[in-house]
Protein backbone atom coordinates (compact mmCIF):
# COMPACT_ATOMS: atom_id res chain seq x y z
CA UNK A 1 0.00 0.00 0.00
CA UNK A 2 3.36 2.89 -0.66
CA UNK A 3 4.86 7.49 2.79
CA UNK A 4 6.33 9.56 0.67
CA UNK A 5 2.85 10.73 1.54
CA UNK A 6 2.55 10.79 5.32
CA UNK A 7 -0.67 8.81 5.15
CA UNK A 8 1.20 5.82 3.74
CA UNK A 9 4.11 5.94 6.30
CA UNK A 10 1.92 5.33 9.36
CA UNK A 11 2.22 1.86 10.90
CA UNK A 12 -0.83 0.14 12.28
CA UNK A 13 0.74 0.06 15.75
CA UNK A 14 -0.93 2.33 18.26
CA UNK A 15 -4.21 0.52 18.77
CA UNK A 16 -4.54 0.18 22.51
CA UNK A 17 -4.34 -3.37 23.77
CA UNK A 18 -5.33 -3.71 27.41
CA UNK A 19 -5.14 -6.57 29.87
CA UNK A 20 -7.72 -7.11 32.59
CA UNK A 21 -5.57 -5.81 35.42
CA UNK A 22 -5.08 -2.46 33.69
CA UNK A 23 -8.67 -1.36 34.36
CA UNK A 24 -9.57 -1.12 38.05
CA UNK A 25 -13.06 -2.28 38.81
CA UNK A 26 -15.74 -0.05 40.29
CA UNK A 27 -17.20 -1.09 43.64
CA UNK A 28 -20.03 -2.82 41.79
CA UNK A 29 -19.98 -6.55 42.54
CA UNK A 30 -19.12 -8.48 39.40
CA UNK A 31 -18.73 -12.14 38.54
CA UNK A 32 -15.61 -12.88 36.50
CA UNK A 33 -14.06 -16.02 35.08
CA UNK A 34 -10.31 -16.47 35.52
CA UNK A 35 -10.37 -18.97 32.68
CA UNK A 36 -11.88 -16.34 30.40
CA UNK A 37 -9.29 -13.80 31.50
CA UNK A 38 -6.44 -16.26 30.96
CA UNK A 39 -7.65 -17.02 27.47
CA UNK A 40 -7.86 -13.31 26.74
CA UNK A 41 -4.29 -12.74 27.98
CA UNK A 42 -3.08 -15.58 25.81
CA UNK A 43 -4.86 -14.00 22.84
CA UNK A 44 -3.14 -10.67 23.55
CA UNK A 45 0.24 -12.44 23.54
CA UNK A 46 -0.51 -13.99 20.16
CA UNK A 47 -1.64 -10.60 18.89
CA UNK A 48 1.61 -8.95 20.03
CA UNK A 49 3.47 -11.56 18.01
CA UNK A 50 1.39 -10.81 14.92
CA UNK A 51 -0.35 -14.20 15.02
CA UNK A 52 -3.78 -12.74 14.41
CA UNK A 53 -5.67 -15.95 13.63
CA UNK A 54 -4.37 -17.60 16.80
CA UNK A 55 -5.27 -14.49 18.78
CA UNK A 56 -8.80 -14.43 17.41
CA UNK A 57 -9.20 -18.11 18.28
CA UNK A 58 -8.29 -17.41 21.89
CA UNK A 59 -10.63 -14.43 22.04
CA UNK A 60 -13.54 -16.50 20.70
CA UNK A 61 -12.91 -19.11 23.40
CA UNK A 62 -12.62 -16.36 26.01
CA UNK A 63 -15.91 -14.84 24.90
CA UNK A 64 -17.67 -18.19 25.23
CA UNK A 65 -16.21 -18.60 28.74
CA UNK A 66 -17.42 -15.15 29.79
CA UNK A 67 -20.90 -15.98 28.46
CA UNK A 68 -20.97 -19.32 30.27
CA UNK A 69 -20.09 -17.58 33.53
CA UNK A 70 -22.67 -14.83 33.04
CA UNK A 71 -19.89 -12.22 33.12
CA UNK A 72 -20.86 -10.20 30.06
CA UNK A 73 -21.47 -6.95 31.92
CA UNK A 74 -17.95 -6.48 33.25
CA UNK A 75 -15.07 -4.27 32.23
CA UNK A 76 -13.00 -7.36 31.39
CA UNK A 77 -15.63 -8.47 28.92
CA UNK A 78 -15.65 -4.99 27.40
CA UNK A 79 -11.85 -5.21 27.06
CA UNK A 80 -12.25 -8.55 25.32
CA UNK A 81 -14.57 -6.94 22.78
CA UNK A 82 -11.90 -4.28 22.20
CA UNK A 83 -9.33 -7.01 21.53
CA UNK A 84 -11.68 -8.69 19.05
CA UNK A 85 -12.13 -5.33 17.34
CA UNK A 86 -8.35 -4.96 17.10
CA UNK A 87 -8.15 -8.36 15.39
CA UNK A 88 -10.80 -7.24 12.91
CA UNK A 89 -8.69 -4.13 12.30
CA UNK A 90 -5.65 -6.25 11.49
CA UNK A 91 -7.79 -8.31 9.10
CA UNK A 92 -9.10 -5.20 7.34
CA UNK A 93 -12.68 -5.80 8.50
CA UNK A 94 -13.51 -2.20 9.27
CA UNK A 95 -17.28 -2.60 9.67
CA UNK A 96 -16.93 -5.43 12.16
CA UNK A 97 -14.19 -3.55 14.00
CA UNK A 98 -16.40 -0.52 14.73
CA UNK A 99 -19.35 -2.73 15.68
CA UNK A 100 -17.21 -4.37 18.38
CA UNK A 101 -16.00 -0.99 19.64
CA UNK A 102 -19.58 0.24 19.92
CA UNK A 103 -20.64 -2.89 21.78
CA UNK A 104 -17.64 -2.54 24.10
CA UNK A 105 -18.59 1.07 24.83
CA UNK A 106 -22.07 -0.05 25.88
CA UNK A 107 -20.62 -2.67 28.22
CA UNK A 108 -18.18 -0.19 29.78
CA UNK A 109 -21.04 2.21 30.39
CA UNK A 110 -23.32 -0.50 31.80
CA UNK A 111 -20.53 -1.69 34.09
CA UNK A 112 -19.96 1.91 35.20
CA UNK A 113 -16.29 1.73 34.20
CA UNK A 114 -15.99 4.85 32.05
CA UNK A 115 -13.48 6.45 34.40
CA UNK A 116 -10.76 3.98 33.53
CA UNK A 117 -7.81 3.85 31.17
CA UNK A 118 -9.45 0.89 29.45
CA UNK A 119 -12.39 3.07 28.45
CA UNK A 120 -9.99 5.85 27.42
CA UNK A 121 -8.18 3.33 25.25
CA UNK A 122 -11.45 2.37 23.61
CA UNK A 123 -12.14 6.00 22.72
CA UNK A 124 -8.64 6.29 21.29
CA UNK A 125 -9.18 3.20 19.13
CA UNK A 126 -12.44 4.62 17.86
CA UNK A 127 -10.55 7.79 16.98
CA UNK A 128 -8.01 5.74 15.03
CA UNK A 129 -10.87 4.04 13.17
CA UNK A 130 -12.31 7.42 12.19
CA UNK A 131 -8.88 8.66 11.08
CA UNK A 132 -8.28 5.57 8.94
CA UNK A 133 -11.66 6.17 7.31
CA UNK A 134 -10.88 9.83 6.57
CA UNK A 135 -13.34 11.16 9.14
CA UNK A 136 -10.77 13.49 10.61
CA UNK A 137 -13.04 15.76 12.66
CA UNK A 138 -14.64 12.76 14.37
CA UNK A 139 -11.20 11.28 14.97
CA UNK A 140 -9.87 14.33 16.82
CA UNK A 141 -13.08 14.54 18.84
CA UNK A 142 -12.53 10.97 20.07
CA UNK A 143 -8.84 11.64 20.75
CA UNK A 144 -9.73 14.63 22.88
CA UNK A 145 -12.34 12.60 24.79
CA UNK A 146 -9.74 9.90 25.33
CA UNK A 147 -7.20 12.43 26.59
CA UNK A 148 -9.69 13.73 29.13
CA UNK A 149 -10.45 10.20 30.37
CA UNK A 150 -6.76 9.26 30.64
CA UNK A 151 -6.13 12.35 32.75
CA UNK A 152 -9.20 11.64 34.91
CA UNK A 153 -7.95 8.09 35.43
CA UNK A 154 -4.53 9.44 36.51
CA UNK A 155 -2.98 7.59 33.57
CA UNK A 156 -1.22 10.42 31.75
CA UNK A 157 2.11 8.72 32.42
CA UNK A 158 1.05 5.35 30.99
CA UNK A 159 2.09 3.65 27.77
CA UNK A 160 -1.53 3.78 26.65
CA UNK A 161 -1.49 7.56 26.97
CA UNK A 162 1.73 7.59 24.95
CA UNK A 163 -0.20 5.66 22.31
CA UNK A 164 -2.82 8.40 22.29
CA UNK A 165 -0.14 11.05 21.80
CA UNK A 166 1.23 8.99 18.92
CA UNK A 167 -2.21 8.86 17.31
CA UNK A 168 -2.67 12.60 17.74
CA UNK A 169 0.73 13.06 16.13
CA UNK A 170 -0.38 10.98 13.15
CA UNK A 171 -3.48 13.14 12.87
CA UNK A 172 -1.32 16.27 12.85
CA UNK A 173 0.94 14.76 10.18
CA UNK A 174 -2.10 14.12 8.00
CA UNK A 175 -3.14 17.73 8.57
CA UNK A 176 0.27 18.94 7.43
CA UNK A 177 1.37 20.13 10.88
CA UNK A 178 4.70 18.30 10.95
CA UNK A 179 6.31 20.41 13.68
CA UNK A 180 3.37 19.93 16.05
CA UNK A 181 3.29 16.24 15.23
CA UNK A 182 6.95 15.84 16.17
CA UNK A 183 6.21 17.52 19.52
CA UNK A 184 3.56 14.87 20.22
CA UNK A 185 5.92 12.10 19.13
CA UNK A 186 8.66 13.44 21.42
CA UNK A 187 6.26 13.49 24.39
CA UNK A 188 5.16 9.95 23.60
CA UNK A 189 8.77 8.75 23.31
CA UNK A 190 9.61 10.14 26.74
CA UNK A 191 6.64 8.33 28.31
CA UNK A 192 7.39 5.03 26.55
CA UNK A 193 11.01 5.13 27.72
CA UNK A 194 9.91 5.93 31.28
CA UNK A 195 7.57 2.92 31.16
CA UNK A 196 10.54 0.75 30.13
CA UNK A 197 9.25 -2.57 28.76
CA UNK A 198 5.55 -1.86 29.32
CA UNK A 199 4.58 -1.52 25.64
CA UNK A 200 7.49 -2.45 23.38
CA UNK A 201 5.40 -2.99 20.25
CA UNK A 202 3.76 0.42 20.44
CA UNK A 203 7.13 2.01 21.22
CA UNK A 204 8.70 0.35 18.18
CA UNK A 205 5.80 1.62 16.08
CA UNK A 206 6.47 5.16 17.28
CA UNK A 207 10.16 4.88 16.39
CA UNK A 208 9.13 3.63 12.96
CA UNK A 209 6.84 6.62 12.42
CA UNK A 210 9.52 9.12 13.46
CA UNK A 211 11.98 7.37 11.16
CA UNK A 212 9.59 7.84 8.27
CA UNK A 213 9.19 11.53 9.09
CA UNK A 214 12.97 11.91 8.90
CA UNK A 215 12.87 9.93 5.65
CA UNK A 216 10.42 12.42 4.15
CA UNK A 217 12.74 15.22 5.28
CA UNK A 218 15.70 13.43 3.63
CA UNK A 219 17.54 13.21 6.94
CA UNK A 220 19.16 9.93 6.07
CA UNK A 221 21.26 9.27 9.18
CA UNK A 222 18.31 9.93 11.49
CA UNK A 223 16.10 7.71 9.33
CA UNK A 224 18.39 4.70 9.64
CA UNK A 225 18.94 5.40 13.34
CA UNK A 226 15.22 5.31 14.18
CA UNK A 227 14.54 2.38 11.84
CA UNK A 228 17.38 0.48 13.50
CA UNK A 229 16.05 1.22 16.98
CA UNK A 230 12.56 0.10 15.94
CA UNK A 231 13.88 -3.14 14.47
CA UNK A 232 15.81 -3.91 17.66
CA UNK A 233 12.74 -3.33 19.84
CA UNK A 234 10.47 -5.45 17.62
CA UNK A 235 12.95 -8.32 17.63
CA UNK A 236 13.58 -8.12 21.39
CA UNK A 237 9.81 -8.33 21.91
CA UNK A 238 9.54 -11.39 19.64
CA UNK A 239 7.20 -9.50 17.30
CA UNK A 240 8.85 -10.59 14.06
CA UNK A 241 5.55 -11.80 12.62
CA UNK A 242 3.72 -8.53 13.27
CA UNK A 243 2.47 -6.39 10.42
CA UNK A 244 4.48 -3.39 11.58
CA UNK A 245 7.74 -5.33 11.76
CA UNK A 246 7.26 -6.66 8.25
CA UNK A 247 6.43 -3.16 6.98
CA UNK A 248 9.55 -1.85 8.70
CA UNK A 249 11.78 -4.36 6.91
CA UNK A 250 10.18 -3.36 3.61
CA UNK A 251 10.68 0.34 4.32
CA UNK A 252 14.34 -0.18 5.27
CA UNK A 253 14.89 -1.93 1.93
CA UNK A 254 13.02 0.79 0.04
CA UNK A 255 15.05 3.48 1.81
CA UNK A 256 18.35 1.93 0.66
CA UNK A 257 16.96 1.69 -2.88
CA UNK A 258 16.07 5.38 -2.79
CA UNK A 259 19.66 6.16 -1.77
CA UNK A 260 21.04 4.14 -4.67
CA UNK A 261 22.55 1.46 -2.41
CA UNK A 262 21.37 -1.33 -4.70
CA UNK A 263 23.37 -4.19 -3.21
CA UNK A 264 22.27 -3.29 0.33
CA UNK A 265 18.69 -2.81 -0.90
CA UNK A 266 18.76 -6.26 -2.54
CA UNK A 267 19.95 -7.82 0.71
CA UNK A 268 17.30 -6.01 2.76
CA UNK A 269 14.51 -6.91 0.32
CA UNK A 270 15.59 -10.55 0.45
CA UNK A 271 15.48 -10.47 4.26
CA UNK A 272 12.04 -8.84 4.18
CA UNK A 273 10.73 -11.39 1.69
CA UNK A 274 11.89 -14.27 3.91
CA UNK A 275 10.24 -12.62 6.94
CA UNK A 276 6.92 -12.28 5.11
CA UNK A 277 7.10 -15.93 4.09
CA UNK A 278 7.99 -17.07 7.62
CA UNK A 279 5.07 -15.05 9.01
CA UNK A 280 2.66 -16.51 6.46
CA UNK A 281 1.83 -13.03 5.15
CA UNK A 282 2.45 -13.57 1.45
CA UNK A 283 -1.15 -13.13 0.35
CA UNK A 284 -1.30 -9.42 1.15
CA UNK A 285 -1.03 -6.10 -0.64
CA UNK A 286 2.10 -5.34 1.40
CA UNK A 287 3.79 -8.45 0.01
CA UNK A 288 2.78 -7.44 -3.52
CA UNK A 289 4.48 -4.07 -2.96
CA UNK A 290 7.57 -5.84 -1.66
CA UNK A 291 7.78 -7.92 -4.84
CA UNK A 292 7.32 -4.71 -6.82
CA UNK A 293 10.22 -3.10 -4.96
CA UNK A 294 12.41 -6.14 -5.52
CA UNK A 295 11.67 -6.00 -9.24
CA UNK A 296 12.82 -2.37 -9.29
CA UNK A 297 16.16 -3.38 -7.73
CA UNK A 298 16.60 -6.16 -10.29
CA UNK A 299 15.84 -3.69 -13.07
CA UNK A 300 18.41 -1.17 -11.80
CA UNK A 301 20.99 -3.95 -11.57
CA UNK A 302 20.28 -4.85 -15.20
CA UNK A 303 18.71 -8.21 -14.36
CA UNK A 304 15.90 -7.74 -16.85
CA UNK A 305 14.43 -11.24 -16.93
CA UNK A 306 14.46 -11.55 -13.13
CA UNK A 307 12.80 -8.12 -12.91
CA UNK A 308 9.91 -9.20 -15.13
CA UNK A 309 9.44 -12.42 -13.15
CA UNK A 310 9.03 -10.38 -9.95
CA UNK A 311 6.72 -7.89 -11.68
CA UNK A 312 4.48 -10.73 -12.84
CA UNK A 313 4.43 -12.21 -9.34
CA UNK A 314 3.54 -8.80 -7.92
CA UNK A 315 0.80 -8.35 -10.52
CA UNK A 316 -0.70 -11.73 -9.63
CA UNK A 317 -0.68 -10.85 -5.94
CA UNK A 318 -2.24 -7.40 -6.42
CA UNK A 319 -5.02 -9.07 -8.40
CA UNK A 320 -5.43 -11.92 -5.89
CA UNK A 321 -5.97 -9.53 -2.96
CA UNK A 322 -8.18 -7.16 -4.95
CA UNK A 323 -5.76 -4.23 -4.83
CA UNK A 324 -5.92 -3.23 -8.49
CA UNK A 325 -7.51 0.19 -7.92
CA UNK A 326 -4.32 1.53 -6.33
CA UNK A 327 -1.47 3.78 -7.41
CA UNK A 328 1.04 1.06 -6.52
CA UNK A 329 -0.61 -1.31 -8.97
CA UNK A 330 -0.72 1.43 -11.61
CA UNK A 331 3.00 2.11 -11.10
CA UNK A 332 3.72 -1.60 -11.47
CA UNK A 333 1.84 -1.75 -14.78
CA UNK A 334 3.74 1.32 -15.97
CA UNK A 335 7.03 -0.44 -15.14
CA UNK A 336 5.88 -3.50 -17.06
CA UNK A 337 5.03 -1.25 -20.00
CA UNK A 338 8.52 0.26 -19.92
CA UNK A 339 10.03 -3.23 -19.85
CA UNK A 340 8.04 -4.30 -22.92
CA UNK A 341 8.91 -1.06 -24.74
CA UNK A 342 12.62 -1.64 -24.14
CA UNK A 343 12.20 -5.20 -25.36
CA UNK A 344 10.70 -3.92 -28.62
CA UNK A 345 7.17 -5.17 -27.92
CA UNK A 346 5.29 -1.92 -28.54
CA UNK A 347 1.86 -3.53 -28.66
CA UNK A 348 2.21 -5.10 -25.20
CA UNK A 349 3.78 -1.90 -23.84
CA UNK A 350 0.81 0.18 -24.98
CA UNK A 351 -1.58 -2.31 -23.43
CA UNK A 352 0.21 -2.11 -20.08
CA UNK A 353 0.12 1.69 -20.20
CA UNK A 354 -3.61 1.50 -20.93
CA UNK A 355 -4.10 -0.83 -17.96
CA UNK A 356 -2.07 1.56 -15.81
CA UNK A 357 -4.26 4.47 -16.94
CA UNK A 358 -7.38 2.58 -15.90
CA UNK A 359 -5.84 1.69 -12.53
CA UNK A 360 -5.00 5.36 -11.89
CA UNK A 361 -8.53 6.41 -12.74
CA UNK A 362 -10.07 3.71 -10.53
CA UNK A 363 -7.77 4.85 -7.72
CA UNK A 364 -8.92 8.45 -8.16
CA UNK A 365 -5.35 9.49 -9.02
CA UNK A 366 -6.00 11.54 -12.15
CA UNK A 367 -4.31 14.66 -10.80
CA UNK A 368 -0.96 13.05 -10.12
CA UNK A 369 2.45 12.93 -11.78
CA UNK A 370 2.01 9.15 -12.04
CA UNK A 371 -1.09 9.60 -14.19
CA UNK A 372 0.68 12.19 -16.36
CA UNK A 373 3.65 9.86 -16.74
CA UNK A 374 1.46 6.93 -17.80
CA UNK A 375 -0.34 9.08 -20.40
CA UNK A 376 2.92 10.51 -21.68
CA UNK A 377 4.47 7.08 -22.15
CA UNK A 378 1.30 5.80 -23.77
CA UNK A 379 1.35 8.76 -26.15
CA UNK A 380 4.95 8.04 -27.11
CA UNK A 381 4.19 4.39 -27.78
CA UNK A 382 1.13 5.21 -29.84
CA UNK A 383 3.03 7.84 -31.88
CA UNK A 384 5.84 5.40 -32.62
CA UNK A 385 3.18 2.94 -33.81
CA UNK A 386 1.70 5.57 -36.16
CA UNK A 387 -1.50 5.93 -34.12
CA UNK A 388 -1.23 9.72 -34.07
CA UNK A 389 -4.76 10.85 -33.09
CA UNK A 390 -4.72 8.55 -30.03
CA UNK A 391 -1.16 9.60 -29.23
CA UNK A 392 -1.99 13.31 -29.34
CA UNK A 393 -5.03 12.78 -27.12
CA UNK A 394 -2.89 10.99 -24.53
CA UNK A 395 -0.28 13.76 -24.75
CA UNK A 396 -2.97 16.42 -24.32
CA UNK A 397 -4.30 14.77 -21.16
CA UNK A 398 -0.78 14.48 -19.74
CA UNK A 399 -0.06 18.11 -20.66
CA UNK A 400 -3.22 19.25 -18.88
CA UNK A 401 -2.28 17.36 -15.71
CA UNK A 402 1.21 18.89 -15.64
CA UNK A 403 -0.23 22.38 -16.06
CA UNK A 404 -2.83 21.70 -13.39
CA UNK A 405 -0.05 20.71 -10.98
CA UNK A 406 2.26 23.50 -12.14
CA UNK A 407 5.19 21.13 -12.52
CA UNK A 408 8.50 22.02 -14.14
CA UNK A 409 10.16 18.62 -14.25
CA UNK A 410 12.24 16.61 -16.67
CA UNK A 411 9.14 14.46 -17.27
CA UNK A 412 7.24 17.54 -18.44
CA UNK A 413 10.12 18.59 -20.69
CA UNK A 414 10.23 15.10 -22.17
CA UNK A 415 6.49 15.26 -22.80
CA UNK A 416 6.87 18.57 -24.67
CA UNK A 417 9.70 17.10 -26.75
CA UNK A 418 7.72 13.98 -27.63
CA UNK A 419 4.69 16.09 -28.60
CA UNK A 420 6.90 18.15 -30.89
CA UNK A 421 8.35 15.00 -32.47
CA UNK A 422 4.87 13.57 -33.03
CA UNK A 423 3.67 16.80 -34.65
CA UNK A 424 6.74 16.86 -36.88
CA UNK A 425 6.13 13.24 -37.94
CA UNK A 426 2.50 13.97 -38.80
CA UNK A 427 3.52 16.88 -41.01
CA UNK A 428 6.08 14.71 -42.79
CA UNK A 429 3.44 12.02 -43.39
CA UNK A 430 0.91 14.61 -44.48
CA UNK A 431 -1.42 13.70 -41.63
CA UNK A 432 -3.76 16.29 -40.16
CA UNK A 433 -2.99 17.02 -36.52
CA UNK A 434 -5.82 16.45 -34.06
CA UNK A 435 -5.98 16.92 -30.27
CA UNK A 436 -3.06 19.36 -30.20
CA UNK A 437 -2.51 20.48 -26.60
CA UNK A 438 -0.87 23.82 -27.50
CA UNK A 439 -1.95 24.64 -31.06
CA UNK A 440 1.59 25.84 -31.77
CA UNK A 441 3.71 25.21 -34.83
CA UNK A 442 6.36 22.49 -34.87
CA UNK A 443 9.30 24.93 -34.41
CA UNK A 444 7.51 26.65 -31.54
CA UNK A 445 6.78 23.26 -29.96
CA UNK A 446 10.48 22.34 -30.06
CA UNK A 447 11.35 25.66 -28.48
CA UNK A 448 8.77 25.02 -25.72
CA UNK A 449 10.53 21.73 -25.06
CA UNK A 450 13.89 23.49 -24.90
CA UNK A 451 12.59 26.00 -22.36
CA UNK A 452 11.08 23.15 -20.32
CA UNK A 453 14.39 21.27 -20.15
CA UNK A 454 16.17 24.44 -19.12
CA UNK A 455 13.56 25.23 -16.45
CA UNK A 456 13.99 21.70 -15.07
CA UNK A 457 17.78 22.08 -15.04
CA UNK A 458 18.08 19.06 -17.33
CA UNK A 459 20.41 20.33 -20.05
CA UNK A 460 23.14 17.71 -19.70
CA UNK A 461 21.25 14.65 -20.83
CA UNK A 462 21.08 12.98 -24.25
CA UNK A 463 17.47 14.07 -24.82
CA UNK A 464 18.37 17.73 -24.57
CA UNK A 465 21.24 17.22 -27.00
CA UNK A 466 18.89 15.47 -29.42
CA UNK A 467 16.48 18.38 -29.09
CA UNK A 468 19.23 20.86 -30.02
CA UNK A 469 19.99 18.77 -33.09
CA UNK A 470 16.36 19.10 -34.21
CA UNK A 471 16.45 22.85 -33.65
CA UNK A 472 19.69 23.16 -35.61
CA UNK A 473 18.28 21.04 -38.43
CA UNK A 474 15.37 23.49 -38.70
CA UNK A 475 17.84 26.38 -38.53
CA UNK A 476 16.04 27.93 -35.57
CA UNK A 477 17.93 30.49 -33.54
CA UNK A 478 18.27 29.00 -30.06
CA UNK A 479 17.42 32.43 -28.63
CA UNK A 480 13.95 32.33 -30.13
CA UNK A 481 11.00 31.82 -27.84
CA UNK A 482 8.35 31.27 -30.49
CA UNK A 483 7.80 30.76 -34.16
Amino acid sequence: TNVTNVTNITPTTGVTQVTPEETPETPVTQVQSKTAEELMRLGVCYGDQGRINKAMGMFVESKAAFEDDGACETSCYAELLVQIAICYSMQGKKKEEMEEYQEAQKVFQKARCTGTRGYAGLLKNMGIWFMENDQMAEAMEKFQEAESHYISADAADSSNYAGLLTSMGKWLLNAGSEVQAMVKFKEAKIIYEACQEDAPIAYAGLLMIVGNVHRSQQRFKDTLDFFGQAQTVFEAAGATASTDYLQLLYQIAAFHYEQGDLNVALKKYTIAQAAYEDAGCTETEDYARLLQGLSAVYSKLGWCEEAMVKMMQAQDMFQAVGATATTCYAALLRSMGIWHARSGDDREAIQKYEDARIACEEAGATSTLLYASVLSMMGTGLAESGRFPEAMLAFKKAYDVHHQLGTKTTAYARLCFNMALAKQAQLEFGVEIYNDATGKSVPASFLDAKEAFEAAGACNGPEYQELLMHLNAMDIDARQTGA
